[in-house]
């Protein structure tokens, strides 16, 4: 009985471990997801990975996805790199992203850099993780 009862709780915590291990998967997917929308200027691509949801400092998505729109077209080429990324789940349904990114941006034949540090907050809706507030 000892050994049957030890062999479920092995598998709840592989369960559980394997949940929080596709969470963080898709996280990051997301997260990667974002960078390939701003340097193929993807206003479609970037929108949909924004809750309609999302608030932050008073700036809606449809804010973020103008502020976005004008940035494209004022670029001839936007590249970013994240790097320094921890992914804090939590709870099933909610996950903070700390990171630190390089955007680098192409106008008039000359490249500009930014570097910065960002916190992202995202929330999982009908199996789907967006971001709610921090851009």
């Amino acid at each position: 009985m000892k050994k049957l009862r030890a062999f479920y709780s092995g598998c709840a915590v592989l369960m559980l471990v394997a949940c929080s291990q596709s969470d963080s998967d898709q996280l990051d997917a997301l997260l990667n997801q974002r960078s390939v929308a701003l340097q193929e200027k993807n206003i479609v691509q970037y929108q949909a990975l924004i809750s309609d949801d999302y608030h932050f400092l008073g700036r809606s998505k449809q804010d973020v996805v103008e502020e976005m729109q004008g940035l494209f077209q004022t670029f001839d080429a936007i590249q970013m790199t994240t790097y320094n990324r921890y992914i804090h789940l939590k709870d099933g349904a909610y996950a903070e992203c700390q990171q630190s990114y390089t955007l680098k941006v192409k106008a008039d034949d000359q490249w500009r850099n930014l570097t910065r540090s960002e916190q992202l907050q995202l929330q999982k809706k009908e199996g789907v993780w967006k971001i709610v507030s921090g851009l």
